[in-house]
């Protein structure tokens, strides 16, 4: 696995964290973020890859900043895929 594809594993978990973590559902974080479920499934398992605005767009929908996603993102990478 190449780092990009890291990158995205990592982003996609993290952000199904915060979705389960506010007991909010695909469907639902779709419909608030403007988009199709089918997409934000394939966010979290790391298989698109989301552009700035579609980022930023999910992260106001879980109401979280999108820099707190990023923060400690390196160590985790290198930790789950020693990158």
């Amino acid at each position: 696995m190449d780092n990009k594809e890291a990158i995205m594993v990592v982003l996609g978990k993290r952000l199904r964290i915060v979705r389960n973590a506010k007991r909010i559902s695909q469907e639902k974080l779709a419909e608030y973020a403007q988009t199709d479920k089918n997409y934000i499934s394939e966010v979290e398992r790391g298989l698109k890859q989301p552009t700035i605005e579609k980022l930023y767009t999910i992260t106001q929908a879980l109401d979280i900043n999108i820099e707190d996603l990023f923060k400690g993102i390196e160590e985790e990478i290198q930790s789950d895929f020693n990158i």
